[in-house]
């Protein structure tokens, strides 16, 4: 059975959540007025945590995010069912019909990883603003700038520590038919058109060096072939993004989403059968990113999931809170 609070899955015996440990009523539910150890929610600290016994009671407000700036241009980011706290991060801005996004996933083998996340999207959306005020400034060039404060604002967290925050990190910004992605890590871009598509990211990871490349498919196969050979973060390799330009021709959809996501439909032709599965007649973009984040979380959701979505062309017509 699944806790209603945390919605991390138990044995059907259990009388506490393994997640939260709140207790758990008959029928799989938790307990909505009572904390665990007996004490009324009221108890209950601004950061969700019991004022009785110090257990969380409350998911925290990051744990699933949503935001929607247009009907054409949303994203959710979401903890999944496996992991105690969502590590992922995401922003979206929009200025004189341009448009960026950017897709953090904190590295969960370092230490506050959602800090790392939160520290990298919060310094890019400045960066972001700075340069929408400045339109004859070049995607490229900004882009570059956005990558470089966030980094900076990473590194400045392992200065502190004796271990450094890291996190991936991916954006890009839509400008006059012109798409400009930059990336360090393995959270990816998409451009998809109905049930085609691209890739426009390749990983940062072993299986994309040298000797990767070179190694057998048994290698390939490994969990090993995965591991990050960039990041962002004070102890990072090489913090140089790759950044990419291409013309947009035509309609289609930019999908920027954490490994959360991909690791359950890595092939592209998946990737954007599943969009466009998912673009049903009168889904918005966040629909949309809901529904992508829904089918991690059927998968079994073992990571945080993060999908941003962009349309284009985009209708301005309406706008939506998030």
């Amino acid at each position: 059975m699944q806790c209603r609070l945390c919605e991390t899955p138990n044995p059907d015996d259990n009388l506490f959540c393994e997640g939260c440990g709140t207790r758990i009523a008959a029928g799989g539910t938790a307990s909505s007025d009572l904390c665990a150890c007996g004490a009324a929610l009221s108890e209950m600290d601004a950061e969700g945590f019991c004022g009785s016994c110090g257990r969380r009671v409350k998911p925290p407000d990051s744990d699933h995010i949503e935001l929607s700036l247009l009907p054409d241009f949303a994203g959710v980011s979401d903890r999944g069912l496996r992991h105690h706290r969502n590590e992922d991060r995401f922003v979206l801005a929009t200025a004189h019909n341009a448009y960026a996004l950017v897709v953090c996933d904190g590295v969960s083998m370092s230490p506050d990883a959602d800090e790392a996340a939160t520290a990298a999207v919060q310094s890019a959306l400045e960066a972001i603003n700075e340069g929408f005020s400045q339109p004859e400034t070049a995607e490229i060039d900004l882009l570059r700038s956005v990558i470089r404060k966030a980094t900076q604002a990473v590194a400045e967290l392992g200065k502190r520590r004796t271990e450094a925050p890291a996190t991936t990190l991916v954006a890009a910004i839509v400008k006059n038919n012109r798409l400009t992605v930059g990336w360090i890590g393995d959270s990816r871009a998409y451009w998809l058109t109905g049930i085609d598509g691209t890739q426009i990211t390749r990983d940062h990871s072993w299986q994309n060096s040298p000797a990767g490349r070179e190694a057998n498919s048994e290698a390939q196969k490994t969990a090993d072939a995965h591991a990050l050979t960039r990041w962002v973060g004070a102890d990072s390799p090489d913090l140089e993004p790759e950044i990419v330009q291409q013309p947009i021709n035509g309609a289609g959809q930019l999908l920027l989403c954490s490994d959360g996501l991909w690791n359950y439909t890595d092939d592209t032709k998946e990737m954007a059968a599943l969009v466009a599965s998912a673009n049903a007649p009168g889904a918005d973009a966040l629909a949309v990113c809901r529904t992508l984040v829904e089918f991690a979380r059927t998968k079994g959701g073992h990571d945080n999931i993060t999908a941003a979505i962009l349309r284009h062309p985009v209708s301005e017509n309406q706008s939506h809170g998030g």
